[in-house]
Order: structure tokens, then C-alpha cells, then sequence
């Protein structure tokens, strides 16, 4: 009789143990399909942080490109409408950084 308590009690801590492993495996799972999905959000979300700041930083680009054409154009422009002050400007220019280099 003893040995079929002893039995007893042996099989069913057996069991016990293993449904608790199972439901430590499942927590576990539960637990890596969770750090699983907050990883992928958030590297979602810095996907798209990038993909805006790069849409900034080239509409950025293209604006700078778009101001130095102009400003290239009005030079352009200038020189072309009154040639002489715009060399006597060069010329004065120069003498300016000129000095300033000395320094």
C-alpha cells in the first residue's frame, strides 16, 4: 500500500512538473512573441522617422540647388546688363579680402 502512495505521489508530481514546464514554455513564448512584436514596431517607426527625414533632407537639397541657380542667374543677369561696375565691384571686392587676408 505504501508503495502505491509512494507511486501515486510520484506520478502525479510528474505530471505537476510537467504541465508546469509547459506553462513556463508557454509563458516564455508568449513573452518572445511579445519582445518580438515590440521590436518590430519600433523598427517600423525608425523606418519611417528615416524615410521623412530623408524626404526633408533631399527637398532641402533641392531648394539649395534651386537658390544657387538662381543666384547664378541674377549674377549672370547683372554682369551682363552693366559689365564695367560689376568689374569695378570684382576689383573692389579683391582689394577688401585682400586686406583682409593680411591680417
Amino acid at each position: 500500500m505504501r508503495s502505491n502512495t509512494v507511486s501515486n505521489i510520484s506520478d502525479t508530481a510528474h505530471r505537476a512538473a510537467s504541465v508546469s514546464v509547459e506553462h513556463l514554455r508557454a509563458a516564455g513564448q508568449s513573452a518572445l512573441d511579445g519582445f518580438r512584436d515590440v521590436r518590430d514596431q519600433a523598427a517600423e517607426a525608425a523606418q519611417g522617422k528615416f524615410d521623412d527625414a530623408s524626404r526633408a533632407g533631399k527637398a532641402a537639397y533641392r531648394q539649395a540647388v534651386a537658390a544657387k541657380d538662381q543666384s547664378l542667374s541674377s549674377l549672370e543677369d547683372t554682369v551682363t546688363r552693366n559689365p564695367v561696375g560689376s568689374v569695378v565691384a570684382a576689383f573692389g571686392l579683391g582689394i577688401v579680402l585682400g586686406f583682409m587676408a593680411r591680417r
